[in-house]
């Protein structure tokens, strides 16, 4: 994948027919691999720790792990010498999933119905036209990912975000078109590889790769990838520095040729990473907002004031009737611009 600037983002803009609402990010990348050992192995040296893993009597069918308390890895190793080895799917992250089902049925796209997984997240799966797996999630209070926040974010990480991954193709121009024309990415090249950036503000993208030496991959941001191409080397991992003299990204492959590239990101600072991880108990992310539209609602809603999660602004009362309902929470510094959130109750949906 190409080295760009990743921007952090965790909701999703308005609705639109052209960008569907309701979609943050990708939620995590699978990949079936020949030897379940071998690849935890690697990704753990990555510094990404497993935080639960599914087991038919004493063979594990499923590994998870964890790059941040909103984006994973799964593992599935094969089970038959004829399953393919790479990519098994991407999933989203979508914060009104049931919307997002609606609004994916208007666009005539078959999607299964939204069910209640195993973990305990909502999902829902379609297949693009050439049969490939495409997943959409949404956390739940009391699922193993939900509970598992702030946990098993190992230390010594060699990336905290994931913002990209590659799908290889056998006719990338008509699965390029199925993304556009029915998912509502936007393109960010001409050319094969396709360069897709999935709707709403995550800046987060698919590459759709052709070729007879097409191959899987996963992409993470890093903040320093000079450092990160120390930190690497002080594990044993050989990087290809992308250029030679100056790079910009590094990649590798893992132990089924996988390609995993870091680039440069952008990250929010400390107080506002410890933030995503942590929403308050009994909340969940209702949508992104402009900051035109924040003011409206502050006009509307007579909002003196709005939580800030590094502590800037102090809390402020709410109008009654919304005080337990609503808070206001302001990223200054998560985004290319200021960036603007709500969270609501269970009960109550906010609409500006």
């Amino acid at each position: 994948m190409r080295s760009h600037l990743a921007t952090i983002g965790l909701f999703c803009a308005p609705f639109c027919w052209a960008q569907p609402a309701y979609q943050s990010g990708i939620a995590h990348v699978a990949f079936r691999v020949a030897g379940l050992e071998a690849a935890r192995t690697f990704y753990n040296r990555l510094g990404f720790e497993q935080f639960f893993e599914v087991k038919q009597g004493d063979r594990t069918t499923e590994a998870f792990l964890k790059v941040n308390d909103r984006q994973f890895i799964e593992l599935y190793p094969r089970t038959d010498p004829s399953q393919p080895i790479g990519l098994m799917h991407v999933c989203y992250e979508s914060t009104d999933i049931e919307a997002l089902h609606a609004e994916y049925v208007q666009r005539g796209l078959t999607v299964s119905a939204v069910r209640k997984a195993g973990a305990g997240n909502l999902l829902m799966t379609m297949k693009d036209p050439e049969g490939q797996t495409i997943e959409y999630t949404q956390y739940m209070p009391g699922s193993r990912h939900f509970e598992d926040r702030g946990k098993h974010l190992g230390a010594n990480r060699v990336a905290l975000l994931l913002v990209g991954a590659t799908s290889p193709a056998l006719d990338p121009a008509a699965i390029r078109g199925f993304y556009l024309d029915k998912l509502g990415f936007t393109q960010i090249n001409h050319g094969i590889p396709a360069r897709l950036r999935m709707p709403g503000n995550s800046g987060q993208e698919l590459d759709i790769a052709a070729g007879p030496d097409a191959k899987s991959g996963i992409e993470f941001g890093v903040a320093d990838v000079k450092r990160a191409g120390e930190i690497l080397a002080g594990l044993g991992l050989t990087a290809k520095g992308t250029p030679a003299n100056n790079p910009t990204s590094l990649s590798l492959t893992d132990p089924d040729g996988a390609v995993i590239t870091f680039v440069k990101a952008a990250f929010p600072d400390a107080a506002a990473q410890e933030y995503f991880g942590n929403w308050p108990a009994g909340m969940s992310a209702a949508r992104h907002c402009s900051r035109a539209e924040l003011a409206r609602y502050a006009r509307t809603a007579s909002l003196d004031a709005w939580d800030h999660p590094v502590g800037r602004v102090a809390p402020r009362a709410i109008p009654a009737g919304r005080r337990t309902a609503v808070r206001r929470q302001i990223l200054e510094r998560t985004f290319r611009s200021p960036a603007y959130y709500i969270l609501i109750g269970p009960t109550e949906n906010v609409s500006l």
